[in-house]
């Protein structure tokens, strides 16, 4: 199991018992159909501009923490004729 794997198994971990907050399954194939796909990207990790901890522990805090603060920041707006 890949890196990536263990922590889209851990975060559907922490999502099926939250206390607070629920997927709601009925709506993700609607919601999936919303997205814009022609204009998604997939992306792939360059190794030699990612840190790689020197284990998974911290591999995946620092995709954690990058993902926190790309969250976070603001940084990635979308102007509002993007969105329509």
């Amino acid at each position: 199991m890949s890196v990536t794997d263990r922590i889209r198994e851990a975060c559907a971990h922490v999502a099926g018992s939250a206390r607070w907050v629920r997927v709601d399954a009925a709506r993700i194939e609607e919601y999936a159909k919303s997205l814009p796909l022609g204009r998604a990207v997939a992306p792939a990790v360059d190794w030699s501009r990612h840190y790689r901890g020197t284990d998974e522990a911290g591999t995946a805090a620092f995709f954690v923490t990058l993902d926190a603060i790309n969250l976070g920041s603001g940084i990635f707006r979308i102007s509002r004729s993007a969105r329509g």
